[in-house]
């Protein structure tokens, strides 16, 4: 497995150590874990700005949804 060093100020470095302990887990699970949704985040909203820019792209009201499902 990498390693990877990140340079912080105290304070941060506290407040991380504080949620993980909170959140039951290590701070490296902590940050990977904070990191890799960030990341999926931001790809998501790439994804999703790519598709609302497209020339043919389909919605459907919320109204229609339900009736064409039968709820």
């Amino acid at each position: 497995m990498a390693s990877l060093t990140i340079r912080i100020p105290e304070d941060e470095k506290t407040l991380i150590q504080d949620f993980a302990r909170f959140s039951g887990k290590s701070v490296s699970t902590t940050i990977r874990d904070i990191v890799l949704e960030k990341l999926e985040d931001e790809y998501d909203m790439k994804v999703a700005r790519e598709y609302e820019s497209a020339e043919e792209h389909v919605t459907y009201a919320w109204e229609d949804v339900k009736k064409e499902l039968g709820l």
